[in-house]
């Protein structure tokens, strides 16, 4: 359908036009046919303006999912690098040296791979 304002093509059943904002009655689709009036200089500027816009959202779409993409490479990145506390408020003793080691893998006194008293 057609807007009777200004001539360019809307959705069928569209309240509004989404060109010029004027209020459309409701009518049957496809029952309103377009206008003979319209300028068809404005009407083929108004599509260019349209099909530059078109690609102007494929561009802009496009940017989106690179970014986005990046945006979780560089969290993960992130998450990474991130040094949690230990969860529990107890200082742990290193089972080989007796030094504390609160939250490490390894003991930071001795080298003692406390991961391997979880495996034993």
């Amino acid at each position: 359908m057609y807007c009777k304002k200004c001539g360019n093509e809307i959705s069928d059943g569209a309240k509004f036009c989404k060109f010029c904002g004027a209020v459309q009655e409701t009518q049957a689709a496809g029952s309103f046919q377009k206008p003979q009036n319209v300028d068809p200089v404005k009407e083929a500027e108004q599509q260019r303006q349209r099909e530059r816009l078109d690609q102007q959202i494929v561009s802009l779409e496009s940017e989106r999912k690179a970014l986005e993409e990046k945006i979780k490479e560089d969290l993960l990145r992130l998450s990474q690098k991130v040094v949690l506390p230990a969860t529990d408020l107890q200082q742990k003793k290193c089972p080989n040296c007796g030094g504390m080691v609160a939250g490490a893998r390894f003991c930071p006194k001795c080298g003692y791979d406390l991961n391997s008293i979880k495996e034993k």
